[in-house]
């Protein structure tokens, strides 16, 4: 058998990059004199001339040329403006690389009194503001002076002068959100987290006002509160606080003191305000106590106030009872650790089934969390809470089964003349409270769907066929069938 002749490999040929022509302008297409390339740096440090990575300047024109190509991938900044970061094939001989100014913005943080503020963190960031980002003690780190890679957000913190400077900030519209430790934002941009004020860069001096965190918090002893509202008495009391970091501060409060009741505003004077509240306790009924507003600050180091409600003579008749849910499937199996919500008169309480809780006697609403379990739930459904019993036993739980809310149709398809037939393609369902579903149709003669009572119109393609109907509740009949006729003569 003869040999098989080798045959050579072609010869490697080397790539050799071709030089590189870099022009570098800014927006409105001015060339950058003096900016800085660097080849292929590290972009967890910032970029310095002395660094090895430094290859040249652009000239008064913007151009720079890069012989030899040592590198696919540069960097090209200058003060005053952001850096851009551009890689290329090695065979592009020029590209053009836009860079963006960068500007300044002044906040001026002061008190009630026009006093200075100092401490106060100012995140500054392109719309959309990042809900996600957090500032505050607990996330320190991630509110660190300088620019926060993660969120897009240039963060400053204000001096003993209340001066804030914000630097390295795009031209165009910004969002900003303003944090301190013990005091909440009344007056400046960024005060509500939902309609957040659009600042413009560059811009003149923006003031935040603030006024100190006044916070109630309190825990019952010897009973538990089935309702409380309270009404804080008057004085230099600022409205209820829904920005981001006073929601952020409710829920810190709340996971430090998890058996405390908690309400947060601010006042020029935390100490001269109280709140006037009204309670129902489960054992010593309805009662009205006045709780004190008190700085944040000593409410970190006393905790909540205590308040012993069997100080107070229990109600001459019992007003609260004890009660539990059972929730069924329709097939009769037990759901358990269900999320339910009680629809007294005066509140609102979120309980689980299987869970024994306490509420006013009478007749009360239950819901569910989950719109799947709430939709089967039935009509009304209603729970009767009782007196306690004088033997103390424990009350039977209320049995509440789900209901099937979707019924089995089927929709025909028919065609005139029969022999002929009917195009495949998507069904739109239209429901009576405005909601649509596709349904695919297939070449099948027929499609089952699942529908909820009442009118349903059907489409196919838009204008091929159309019908409506009224889905019942099966009685005899397994299933509804429903005719979509097509006319084609």
């Amino acid at each position: 058998m003869a040999a098989r002749p080798i045959v050579a490999a072609p010869a490697r040929r080397d790539v050799v990059p071709a030089d590189l022509t870099l022009l570098v302008v800014d927006e409105v297409g001015h060339a950058v004199a003096d900016a800085g390339i660097w080849r292929e740096p590290d972009r967890r440090r910032a970029l310095r001339r002395s660094d090895p990575d430094y290859v040249t300047a652009t000239s008064v024109d913007g151009s720079a040329s890069i012989s030899p190509r040592t590198a696919t991938s540069y960097a090209v900044g200058r003060m005053g403006f952001s850096t851009e970061r551009v890689s290329l094939r090695c065979d592009v001989t020029s590209h053009r690389v836009v860079l963006r100014r960068q500007h300044s913005l002044v906040f001026e943080c002061v008190d009630m009194a026009n006093n200075p503020v100092e401490g106060v963190r100012v995140a500054v960031g392109a719309m959309p503001f990042p809900v996600a980002h957090e500032l505050g003690a607990e996330v320190e780190s991630d509110a660190a002076p300088g620019f926060d890679q993660r969120a897009s957000l240039h963060v400053s913190v204000s001096d003993q002068h209340g001066r804030v400077v914000v630097s390295g900030l795009p031209s165009g519209a910004l969002h900003c959100e303003a944090s301190h430790p013990t005091h909440a934002l009344i007056e400046g941009p960024g005060l509500s987290a939902a309609t957040p004020t659009p600042l413009s860069s560059p811009g003149p001096p923006v003031l935040l006002r603030f006024a100190p965190f006044a916070v109630v918090a309190y825990r019952v002893a010897n009973d538990r509160v089935l309702w409380s509202r309270g009404k804080p008495s008057s004085g230099w009391l600022i409205g209820a606080l829904w920005g981001r970091p006073e929601t952020r501060l409710r829920s810190s409060l709340r996971r430090r003191f998890p058996d405390a009741k908690i309400s947060v505003r601010a006042a020029a004077v935390p100490s001269d305000i109280s709140l006037e509240t009204d309670l129902i306790l489960a054992r010593a009924g309805r009662l009205k106590h006045s709780f004190t507003y008190r700085p944040l600050s000593a409410v970190l180091e006393e905790g909540p106030e205590d308040f012993d409600a069997g100080l107070h003579e229990p109600a001459s008749a019992a007003t609260a009872g004890l009660f539990s849910v059972e929730i069924v499937n329709a097939d009769g199996h037990v759901l358990p650790d269900v999320p339910l919500t009680l629809h007294c008169e005066q509140y609102f309480d979120d309980f689980r089934s299987g869970t024994l809780r306490y509420a006013p006697i009478g007749e009360h609403r239950v819901g569910a969390v989950e719109p799947s379990v709430n939709n089967s739930l039935p009509t009304p459904c209603v729970v009767r809470v009782a007196p306690p019993s004088p033997s103390g036993a424990t009350p039977a739980p209320f049995r509440i089964q789900l209901q099937r809310r979707l019924y089995p149709v089927r929709i025909r398809k028919i065609t005139l003349p029969v022999e002929w037939g009917l195009p495949g393609g998507a069904l739109t369902l239209r429901f009576s409270n405005g909601a649509t579903r596709q349904q695919e149709l297939g070449d099948s003669e027929s499609v089952d769907v699942l529908l909820t009572p009442g009118t349903v119109e059907v489409e196919l393609n838009g204008t091929l066929a159309k019908t409506s109907f009224v889905v019942d509740v099966p009685g005899v009949e397994p299933i509804q069938v429903v005719d979509l006729v097509l006319d084609l003569r």
